[in-house]
């Protein structure tokens, strides 16, 4: 299962495989929303992702990760949330190499077919002022 957590105080993300299923997605919505605290909760079930607001007065991060725990999302190998500084992201999983290099092969397919019109429009231009002057 993979994980990935974001806090910002007053803000906590969660995305995880177990959110897309939609039962597990309305006992997440119904269960974070009856904290005290907690002013919406988000639960997209296509991307798995869980975003809670919540006031850093009346509760903390810890407190929802705790009561997520509970519920099997995120599962226990995420790093406890006292450890979680602001901003931190937190990947439970090592990225897809295929998906990285696809990304660089069409960002360099981009690239060279831009510098190709480029380099032919710099050609024609060049051609056509040499025929002006000429």
């Amino acid at each position: 299962m993979e994980t990935y957590v974001h806090h910002l105080p007053g803000r906590l993300r969660v995305r995880s495989d177990r959110a897309k299923n939609p039962v597990v997605a309305r006992s997440l919505d119904e269960t974070l929303g009856a904290m005290p605290g907690v002013s919406s909760v988000r639960v997209n079930v296509t991307t798995g992702s869980v975003l809670v607001r919540y006031n850093v007065a009346q509760i903390n991060a810890t407190a929802l990760l705790q009561t997520l725990r509970m519920r099997n999302l995120p599962p226990a190998s995420t790093p406890p949330p006292a450890l979680l500084p602001p901003h931190s992201r937190i990947r439970n999983r090592i990225s897809h190499p295929p998906v990285r290099l696809a990304v660089r092969v069409r960002r360099k397919v981009v690239r060279t077919a831009f510098d190709y019109l480029v380099e032919r429009a710099f050609e024609r231009a060049t051609i056509l002022l040499l025929a002006a002057i000429f």
